[in-house]
């Protein structure tokens, strides 16, 4: 382990590379490390030149990466790093050239060493496999492994040249050998000899591309796919897509990890392709990871890893598992044993998904569905889906807020509208505003006896139970359902119980959809596996619900009237004064 001294001596040595150059060009993390290199070289050959054609021919390593130097570092940018070479010594650059991510640039979209080291030790590699990085990098993750697996056989494949220069230069200085090739990975899919060819695969491939965007040779790759079962549509993302390519490259009995975004585990456009994996038992678990790991972007991530014949999916939510750093978090060597743990074991961070499971729940891939509303094993045979226990689900009226105001009335009526903000924890207020009509097409609408209403957006999601008095209209209008229950099968105010309850809110929460605005879709509502025991124990559940509802509301008449009391406080005191 690196002592304190020299890890500060590192820190301070990156940032006067990068302001040094900061004079005379822009510091990007390529400049950076092959200025370190030239300043390593230096030290290396006892300042024996200045000129940087000298320093490279000098060294037949080097040598061979002339072109990548200069490129990076002229003799103008040369002359502005120089000086440094006499305050450092050689290690000193050695180590900035193999940990480039110290300069914490907001461009540097390599993999975080902790991911990596979760990575492998997940893969479980052994002696003399076959290993490959589709879009490396600089090699973060094959250098990880080959430094601690001498006998692994690495292989790098990106599409920009520089990044296989930087990681040849660095496998060089580590004394491990790594195979890299700059291609376009998918590309890779042609060649007979790779298909089916690795042990052991990893890729953290670019984020936020749909089919439709991406290049001829992923054309190419995804012509092959939609021919034998079409589950790549113009608007999937990219994930399913490089997905695929690691199942093409992977042994029968290999494995691949993936680190790819949140949305394409769960959004609409990427059901199909997530339907063919499960299906097929691709998928041997998800990891949803913290945010902030990444230099470049701030947004969480999974990690996702493939295999052939699972009939189950291990979920792992750590999330909440890293350490908060200067300016990113990171996963320490305590965060990735805890991942671990709950990878291989139950804990209220993990669990075991059956494909089947997952195909009612629109094969969705988040671990947090699934482990904030996790169906106790032991009541399995209670739960069934909601829609068996419904009569009807209809939606607020469609009404403008201009013809709202309109129909409004300031004198009683014996017809009420009911909005969202009108119910305040679980209960509707008496107080209900008028309207001096109803039209003859929003009678449809129009709420019964014990309807349930559910709030359709917003998380935690209102809940509350109709109470019509004979001789009285209520219009819902605005987000919310109106479910008409079947009384015969469940008591609805022991179903709004349920859905104000932990476990019943985990229940809304896991079919929610939409990160800006929450929202419950009618499908997914009605799909929801919900607790219905025998009539008795809802009742008996029901009855202490109405019994405590019934005490607030004497709890609210009192704070009434003592407000009441309160405000004319004054005006009974003032006649004795």
């Amino acid at each position: 382990m690196q002592n304190k001294e020299f890890k500060t001596q590192v820190e301070n040595a990156a940032y006067s590379i990068a302001n040094r150059l900061r004079g005379v060009c822009v510091p990007t993390n390529e400049r950076i490390i092959a200025a370190a290199y030239l300043l390593y070289l230096t030290g290396k050959q006892n300042y024996s030149f200045d000129n940087v054609n000298e320093i490279i021919d000098n060294d037949s390593f080097a040598a061979q990466k002339k072109y990548f130097i200069t490129n990076f570092v002229n003799e103008e940018t040369w002359k502005s790093v120089q000086p440094l070479a006499n305050e450092y010594s050689s290690d000193v650059f050695k180590e900035i050239v193999l940990i480039n991510d110290i300069t914490n640039s907001r461009f540097d979209i390599s993999t975080p060493k902790s991911i990596t080291e979760l990575a492998k030790k997940i893969l479980n590699i052994k002696e003399n496999e076959t290993i490959t990085d589709l879009c490396c990098g600089y090699g973060n993750f094959l250098l990880n492994v080959a430094t601690t697996i001498s006998t692994a056989h690495c292989y790098g494949y990106d599409l920009n040249p520089s990044c296989k220069d930087i990681m040849d230069i660095r496998a060089n200085l580590l004394g491990v050998n790594i195979k890299a090739e700059t291609i376009n990975v998918f590309e890779l899919a042609e060649n007979n000899k790779l298909i089916n060819s690795f042990d052991k695969l990893f890729s953290n491939y670019p984020f936020g591309i749909r089919a439709s965007g991406m290049t001829d040779f992923a054309e190419k790759f995804i012509n092959t796919l939609t021919d034998v079962n079409p589950y790549i549509f113009p608007g999937t993302s990219s994930d399913w897509i490089y997905n695929s390519l690691l199942l093409r490259l992977m042994k029968k009995d290999g494995k691949a990890i993936a680190i790819m975004t949140n949305g394409a585990c769960f959004n609409s456009s990427d059901l199909q392709a997530r339907r063919y994996f499960i299906d097929n038992g691709f998928v041997e678990a998800v990891i949803a990871l913290p945010n902030a790991l990444f230099n470049s972007t701030t947004i969480p991530v999974t990690m996702i890893v493939l295999s052939n014949f699972n009939r189950t999916v291990r979920m792992v939510d750590a999330t909440q598992l890293f350490t908060k750093g200067r300016r990113t978090n990171i996963l320490s060597d305590k965060n990735i044993e805890d991942i671990l743990f709950a990878y291989n074991n139950n804990t209220e961070n993990s669990t075991s998904i059956p494909n089947d499971e997952l195909k009612i729940n629109e094969y969705a891939l988040s671990p947090q569905r699934y482990l904030a509303y996790n169906i106790p094993e032991e009541n399995k045979e209670n739960y069934i889906a909601f829609k068996h226990v419904i009569k009807q689900i209809k939606r607020g009226t469609p009404i403008k807020a201009s013809e709202l105001d309109r129909l409004s009335s300031n004198e009683e009526t014996n017809i009420k509208y009911l909005r969202l903000q009108d119910i305040q924890n679980g209960i509707i207020s008496d107080d209900l505003h008028c309207l001096k009509e109803l039209e003859p097409r929003q009678a449809q609408y129009l709420l019964k006896d014990e309807d349930l209403i559910l709030g359709k957006i917003g998380f935690p999601y209102k809940v509350a139970v109709a109470k019509i008095i004979p001789g009285q209209s209520v219009l819902p209008v605005g987000n919310m359902y109106a479910i008409e229950l079947d009384t015969t099968k469940v008591n609805p105010y022991y179903i709004k119980s349920f859905f104000e309850s932990e476990q019943g809110a985990a229940a809304l929460k896991s079919i929610t959809t939409g990160v800006t605005i929450p929202i419950i879709s009618v499908d997914r509502l009605k799909n929801l596996q919900v607790p219905v025991p025998d009539i008795a124990e809802q009742n008996k559940i029901a009855n202490e619900y109405l019994a405590v509802l019934d005490e607030i509301q004497v709890l609210k008449l009192k704070l009434q009237k003592a407000t009441d009391r309160l405000n004319n406080v004054f005006d009974k005191m003032k006649e004795g004064i």
